[in-house]
């Protein structure tokens, strides 16, 4: 499973707004080796 194919699983799973809360929410991350774009 390609990046692409992870992040359009997410979206589709996920509400934007849940998924752009966990992406900002980096000590929740810290145990998921992820944390999230760097934006």
């Amino acid at each position: 499973m390609t990046a692409i194919e992870v992040l359009a699983r997410l979206f589709s799973v996920y509400p934007l707004e849940d998924f752009a809360y966990v992406i900002h929410d980096s000590d929740q991350n810290e145990g998921l080796g992820w944390d999230g774009p760097s934006v």
